[in-house]
């Protein structure tokens, strides 16, 4: 009897209240009247199976993304729910390519133990953020040597398309296998075909088993690419407040940026320059504020900018530029004359990365820049054929001799110890008259964990230090 009561109170409660639909729907975003207390980034239901999530609203409607895959028409019925955007977090994701909800896409097994952290959340105050000291060596020499990464810090990688900028992120990745560091990539609108690769590549390597691949494939829906690397770095922190460091790197924003302006046409914001957003700033400082260094672990960002035409100047770049800690810029001049990483150095600064320098890294690469500069100005501008001399002709010579020290082949990240020997090497005039490249390769053979304990040891004097190097540049020769 009582049970009939209920049933009669729900339904006159029901008549009585006016539900909330759907009065138009294009691409993704849907417009709902007649929604009570809606929350940003809260979970609304859809029908009896779909889910969107809040964007934003005002006094008579509420626009909001579709999550689900499912068939959407205006007219549907729809639910505020006591869930916000989430992503789960577990240990399991370590070796797997997900989605942005944290579910693997590569495999038929699913996380079985996680807990589900929220996507938007506060950034760690000021207060318990600690200074960038120390260093996240990337393998590549031109970058450890010249423009040197702080473990924490946001390092910009931008250049034109298929210039190597995404090989960069990859070879930094595969460095970090015995640095207790773990990888987190971030793809957004790319082709799976591509992500197999870069997975290939990983696990050729063995640093799969430290990585997350976010995917949010050219097939995905718009809310699936505008999420992705809010999901990925949220995950990122609870390994960061675990005690780990993390790389993570957004491939790219670019692409990001231009989905988040289709999305804002669709709520009918109005359009600033080049068409995006008032808040595209913002948007992405939410996101890149949130890598720091904190006492317990630290989440080092690698933004990826495409450029046209070499064009650094455009809204997005320079919005990006003036976020983050500094840029590696790759040239396309560079990488058509076969010179890879094709980092430019001119271009390319990091704000903060010297002071996370070892001291032996930092007293070998003095002046390295500088010398290196000073070639390139004289090749730009000297005419064919003619004769250098004095000391012209030693700054063109030394300047040669880094220019082809610093060629990497893609995949082949070079250890502290060997990028050390180079420099030295180069510092002591060792290298006249011999094959780089070769010389390069002997010493990866040649390198023993005796001599690799003598370079950690700090106490170690520099006379001492000199007499190894030169002992093992000798054997290389």
């Amino acid at each position: 009897m009582d049970n009939k009561v209920e049933i009669k109170k729900s339904i006159k409660k029901h008549l009585n209240t006016q539900p909330a639909y759907i009065t138009s729907f294009k691409d993704g975003i849907a417009t709902i009247m007649g929604l009570d207390n809606p929350k940003l980034n809260g979970i609304v239901k859809i029908g009896e199976q779909e889910k969107g999530l809040i964007l934003q609203y005002d006094e008579k409607t509420t626009t909001v993304g579709i999550l689900s895959k499912g068939k959407i028409k205006s007219g549907s019925f729809v639910e505020m729910t006591d869930q916000i955007i989430s992503v789960k977090y577990s240990s399991q994701l370590l070796g797997k390519v997900v989605d942005y909800n944290g579910n693997p896409i590569d495999v038929s097994e699913d996380i079985t133990e996680f807990k589900e952290v929220p996507i938007e959340r506060n950034l760690i105050p000021l207060i318990d953020r600690q200074k960038v000291d120390r260093s996240l060596k990337t393998g590549i020499l031109s970058i450890d040597c010249c423009i040197p990464i702080g473990r924490g810090q946001r390092e910009l990688i931008i250049g034109d398309r298929e210039t190597g900028k995404t090989q960069i992120a990859v070879d930094t990745m595969i460095n970090q296998n015995d640095n207790n560091v773990i990888n987190i990539y971030v793809a957004i609108e790319q082709k799976l075909s591509k992500i197999k690769i870069l997975q290939d590549q990983l696990i050729n390597n063995n640093a799969m088993d430290n990585t997350i691949i976010f995917v949010a494939s050219s097939n995905d829906n718009m809310m699936s690419k505008y999420l992705i690397p809010f999901s990925a770095t949220s995950v990122a922190e609870e390994f960061m407040l675990k005690g780990y460091d993390v790389v993570i790197t957004y491939d790219d924003l670019t692409k990001h940026s231009e989905i988040y302006r289709s999305m804002s046409l669709l709520m009918n914001n109005p359009p600033g320059r080049e068409a995006y957003p008032g808040d595209i700033f913002y948007l992405h400082s939410r996101l890149l504020e949130r890598a720091t260094c904190i006492e317990k672990g630290s989440i080092t960002a690698l933004p990826i900018i495409e450029t046209q035409g070499g064009d650094i100047s455009s809204f997005i770049a320079t919005n990006i530029i003036s976020i983050t800690d500094g840029q590696i810029f790759t040239s396309s001049d560079l990488f058509q004359k076969g010179f890879k990483p094709s980092v430019d150095l001119g271009y390319s600064v990091s704000r903060i990365g010297s002071s996370a320098q070892s001291t032996i890294m930092k007293e070998k690469s003095k002046n390295i820049l500088s010398q290196y500069i000073k070639y390139v100005v004289i090749e730009k501008n000297s005419i064919v054929g003619m004769d250098l001399i004095g000391q012209v002709k030693n700054d063109y010579e030394n300047g040669k001799m880094l220019y082809e020290l610093f060629k990497q082949d893609e995949l082949t990240p070079m250890s502290e110890v060997e990028q050390l020997i180079c420099l030295h090497a180069f510092k002591s005039n060792q290298l006249n008259s011999i094959d780089i490249s070769i010389f390069k390769e002997k010493i990866k053979n040649n390198i023993t964990q005796e001599f690799i304990q003598i370079i950690e040891n700090k106490d170690t004097s520099n006379k001492e230090l000199s007499l190894n190097l030169n002992k093992i540049i000798g054997i290389s020769k």
